[in-house]
């Protein structure tokens, strides 16, 4: 990952800052006063696939931790608080222990380079993904994430189809049509498996179609049967979408399932209303799903972010009591 540091005003200053000097990705990880009044920010971004970024020069400078005030054992209980989210327990003290051996300026770039290790992150894209199939139990957030992934692709220029698969629920159409004309993308109702793989078929070359499946159970064989029929009717990827507030049992089994379904990433969604967060990483166990998208917000017009170590850290390292931890300052996405 690429970290730069830059003097400021405020925060605003900052973000627009941030914004143009390091691009939409770009997080701030840390803030202090400086003694002439102004912010001194660090903020990072992770590396493009060329591995082309290059590193703060002024970094070696300052020394480990310095420029962002802290003392070296802070550090030391990155363990701790994932273990108070509900992270199993050899999991906590392994991503712990390797933030720790890392010779880091930000507890929360640590652990976003143990995780990078660790677990995949891949992104759904209308420039990578033709089609997807949004699939996961009741109330998991799938039409909300199928509105967010087109409202991503309107502020990207891009195309999207939203296709409402939902047979279950009567008021599933209307919905997913409000939402349509909110994100100004198409929209069609497939009203059995034969007319799904038509709308599917007959979308346009650099259209992003986004299926909104009917809630189903990954339990139970019949509810499984049919997703798979209508999987192979849409000839998508199926990408989970799971409550956060899971537990994370429950989530590491629902994974499994999603992966037996054909599944590969999953988004995790209702990150504003959970506080204990170790579904997170039960549901990507190493060797599992790849991050997909995080959702930290009920809203269309924002929080919702491609997955990325540094994001996942900043989750996981929120104090899960319901304040901010210790080793986490104030941060904005310059998203």
């Amino acid at each position: 990952m690429r970290l730069r540091s830059f003097i400021v005003r405020d925060m605003a200053e900052a973000m627009t800052l941030v914004r143009r000097e390091m691009g939409p990705d770009a997080i701030i990880v840390t803030t202090r006063a400086t003694e002439g009044g102004n912010l001194e920010v660090r903020a990072a971004v992770e590396a493009k696939p060329d591995g082309g970024a290059e590193l703060d020069p002024d970094a070696a400078s300052r020394g480990p931790l310095a420029a962002a005030g802290l003392e070296p054992e802070s550090l030391g209980r990155i363990g701790a608080i994932l273990s108070a989210h509900g992270v199993e327990g050899e999991m906590a003290d392994s991503l712990g222990r390797a933030a720790d051996s890392l010779d880091e300026d930000s507890p929360v770039a640590a652990l976003a380079l143990a995780l990078e290790t660790r677990f995949r992150f891949r992104p759904v894209s209308a420039a990578l993904d033709g089609a997807v199939v949004l699939i996961g139990p009741a109330g998991a957030g799938k039409t909300s994430a199928a509105a967010k992934l087109a409202a991503r692709a309107a502020l990207n220029g891009e195309s999207a189809r939203l296709v409402c698969a939902d047979w279950a629920r009567a008021a599933a159409p209307d919905q997913l049509r409000r939402y349509a004309e909110a994100t100004r993308a198409a929209f069609d109702v497939a009203e059995d498996l034969d007319a799904l793989a038509r709308i599917v078929d007959g979308a346009g070359e650099d259209e992003f179609v986004i299926v909104d499946a009917p809630a189903a159970n990954l339990y139970d064989r019949r509810d499984v049967a049919a997703m798979v029929d209508l999987i192979d009717a849409a000839g998508a990827d199926p990408v989970l979408v799971i409550d956060s507030g899971m537990a994370r049992e429950e989530a590491s089994m629902l994974a499994r399932r999603a992966g037996e379904l054909g599944a590969s990433r999953a988004i995790a969604s209702k990150l504003d209303a959970v506080r204990g967060r170790g579904a997170l990483v039960s549901l990507a166990r190493p060797g599992g799903l790849a991050y997909a998208q995080f959702s930290a917000t009920p809203y269309l017009g924002g929080g919702f972010a491609p997955a990325t170590p540094l994001r996942l850290a900043r989750f996981l390292l929120e104090d899960p009591s319901g304040g901010e931890s210790d080793l986490v300052w104030e941060e904005e996405t310059a998203a």
